[in-house]
């Protein structure tokens, strides 16, 4: 079976990808009380309650901005913060920045307070890789 899910992951990136994103972001957010909801065109997911909206992306056309997740408060008019941003050069091909990211998300106090409550803070930045490939993390 190993070989198999092997084979899957060099044929199929993106369900790799797909499963990540499932596997981390999506049991904690489900976990928290969110929808999710899956766009296969714009390979995008949306975690949704009644008070936030978190988007997670990964931008290849028109442009390459590459793995992002953002959050938007559903009480200030949908201001948004972006939480985590990957170049995308950088995601393939073991994921691991992305795993990272989910783990300093989880770790950062300010990111869960804003996820889980109805506390909002602005600009938060959690888990950047920046073009130079230096990754900061903000708490």
């Amino acid at each position: 079976m190993n070989f198999f899910k092997q084979l899957v992951e060099r044929l199929y990136p993106n369900q790799k990808y797909r499963n990540c994103i499932e596997n981390y972001f999506g049991r904690y957010f489900k976990d928290k009380g969110y929808s999710q909801y899956y766009n296969p065109k714009s390979n995008k997911f949306i975690f949704e309650n009644q008070i936030r909206m978190v988007e997670i992306q990964n931008s290849l056309h028109p442009s390459d901005y590459g793995f992002s997740v953002f959050i938007y408060n559903k009480l200030k008019n949908n201001e948004y913060s972006i939480l985590i941003n990957i170049p995308n050069y950088l995601i393939y091909p073991d994921l691991i920045l992305i795993k990272n990211s989910f783990y300093a998300l989880l770790a950062n106090k300010k990111a869960t307070d804003s996820i889980e409550t109805d506390k909002w803070i602005p600009n938060l930045k959690v888990f950047w890789v920046k073009e130079n490939s230096n990754v900061f993390k903000t708490s």
